[in-house]
């Protein structure tokens, strides 16, 4: 079955930091890995590079349909099941989805 990566950057609100990763690490997260597909989640916190997003989720998908996945959290999004908060900055959001392309580990080898 094919593998994806649902990429997610973002920025709290100013001033909400603590209620945004709260709600993402306690709310969110656990919303979006009930969706059928989704296998996994990491977050991570910018410590270097430019400042744009401050936030950086990493999600696994494994599906034949991407698309009907996709459907499937804007439905829970717009249907209520899966809210979302006001401590999010919505000019500053970032999502896609990749697919693999190629694959190395540590010793450099495919």
């Amino acid at each position: 079955m094919p593998r994806y990566r649902a990429i997610v950057m973002s920025n709290a609100r100013e001033g909400q930091e603590d209620a945004f990763n709260r709600y993402y690490d306690e709310q969110h997260l656990p919303d979006v890995l009930a969706v059928p597909g989704y296998v996994s989640a990491e977050r991570f916190r910018l410590v270097s590079g430019t400042d744009t997003y401050q936030y950086l989720t990493i999600y696994e998908i494994e599906t034949d349909d991407l698309d009907a996945v996709n459907a499937e959290v804007m439905r829970r999004i717009e249907s209520g099941e899966m809210p979302l908060t006001g401590t999010a900055d919505p000019t500053h959001l970032f999502v896609a989805n990749f697919e693999p392309v190629a694959q190395a580990g540590a010793d450099g080898k495919e």
